[in-house]
């Protein structure tokens, strides 16, 4: 019953950077954050019942063969009392029976003294915090989490901001955008296909992810250039926007529904543009036929969308986190972006994202959010299926399935409890509803 819990716990832990290589552990307690802090460890293979570092959750008898321990109690006198009967051992003020405190941060935060504090020492979540602990869940997701454990693990977990009446209201708006657009192209024999997190969605849960409600197409690039001259075969209730349609440095396609607001933390700077409700357009783009031309068409991708972004958002080229991008070569990007015109690096980044202008048997995400992934064989666009999207049926790629694992290896996979909020921020809205 508690198994995305586990898994979400298990996952926090092995992730966690600011830990040591994790020894072998043995966790003793019969409360439920010690059971479940045990099978979390258990699928990291770390637990083990005779290993000479131990967190108590409770005040429990220590093993003698223990070298390490760090004991959780919430009562400070308890905590000195510990100390002395249990020389050299640790002990944490925190309570394991807190609902704002999630059990995986209790975890962290037990291994975070037990391997970084000194022995015999009394910690707390502000001593550790000094120290460089940080907790991953505010105290208000905690407090969610909690009450649906509490509550049996029943059903799907998402977070609250997902069952607002706004939320739900605006799942609607861009739906309806997706459906004005599916009869714009189906009468236009235009070939689309659900993308994304949308594609994502109409596979595993026939509509929306219950956490997102953005909604992405993509089409190969000789439909996209037809479906940009179709403005007109919107009602008026729509607006298609191209690069052309905007004076604003704007370089995406989307469909717009007039009468609204919604802008995020990318978008709210384009005062200057339409900034309607919008569902977004992507055209995957041809690419070179080798793995190493492949590499190098990624690789000046990514250098043109960097000057791009950087340029637009006002900031200095910094690389990608971890990356070797020497301070030199970050410092004359930086120029670059600087010196030359908005105009120019547009025109730039679509040269470079667009070079390869005839079928070549792959493609890429130029465009979009998925570059890393590298190039797809073109002949997935070669047929069509349609899915289930909320009610409604719309057109994807026949070789969906492929797709999705391109993107996101076990798509059918749910992503941790924890990771389930709205997926992008939205600085401003306003659904035009009267």
């Amino acid at each position: 019953m508690y198994e995305e819990i586990v898994n979400d716990i298990a996952a926090a832990v092995g992730e966690d950077k600011t830990l040591p290589t994790l020894p072998r552990l043995c966790v003793m307690g019969d409360s439920l954050p010690a059971e479940l802090s045990r099978r979390a460890l258990g699928q990291l293979g770390l637990c083990d019942e005779a290993a000479e570092n131990v967190i108590a959750f409770d005040e429990v008898l220590l093993p003698r063969s223990a070298k390490r321990s760090v004991i959780i109690t919430i009562n400070r006198h308890t905590a000195e009392r510990l100390k002395k009967a249990y020389h050299g051992a640790s002990v944490l003020l925190a309570n394991e029976a807190d609902p704002t405190l999630y059990a995986a941060d209790l975890l962290r935060l037990a291994l975070f003294v037990l391997l970084r504090g000194k022995a015999g020492g009394i910690y707390s979540e502000a001593s550790a915090s000094r120290s460089g602990f940080e907790r991953l869940i505010s105290r208000e997701d905690a407090a969610e989490i909690d009450r649906y454990i509490k509550g049996g693990c029943r059903g799907l977990f998402t977070f609250s901001d997902t069952s607002s009446r706004e939320f739900k209201a605006l799942q609607q708006r861009e739906l309806e955008i997706l459906l004005e657009t599916d009869r714009v192209c189906r009468e236009n024999g235009i070939r689309y296909s659900l993308a994304g997190g949308t594609l994502l969605g109409a596979a595993r849960h026939k509509g929306f992810i219950p956490w997102d409600y953005d909604i992405d197409i993509m089409m190969r690039p000789e439909d996209h250039v037809r479906f940009c001259t179709l403005s007109d075969r919107f009602s008026d209730k729509f607006f298609l926007q191209t690069p052309a349609t905007d004076k604003g440095d704007h370089f995406f396609t989307k469909v717009r529904l007039n009468g609204t607001l919604m802008t995020t933390e990318m978008t709210d700077k384009l005062t200057d543009i339409h900034n309607g409700i919008f569902i977004d357009i992507f055209r995957h783009s041809y690419t070179a036929r080798t793995h190493t031309g492949q590499r190098l068409h990624r690789f000046l991708t990514k250098c043109v969308k960097s000057l791009v972004y950087n340029k637009w958002n006002g900031t200095r080229v910094r690389g990608e986190k971890g990356g070797s991008t020497g301070r030199l070569v970050k410092g004359a990007a930086t120029f670059l972006k600087t010196v030359l015109p908005m105009g120019f690096l547009c025109a730039l980044q679509r040269g470079v994202i667009d070079f390869f202008r005839r079928d070549t048997g792959y493609m890429y995400d130029g465009w979009g959010q998925h570059l890393k992934s590298g190039a797809f064989p073109s002949g997935w666009f070669d047929s069509f299926t349609e899915l289930e999207f909320e009610g409604h049926t719309f057109p994807v790629i026949g070789e969906y399935e492929k797709y999705l694992e391109y993107l996101y290896g076990d798509y059918k996979a749910l992503p941790n409890i924890s990771k389930r909020h709205i997926s992008h921020d939205i600085i401003r809205l306003d659904l035009g509803e009267k």
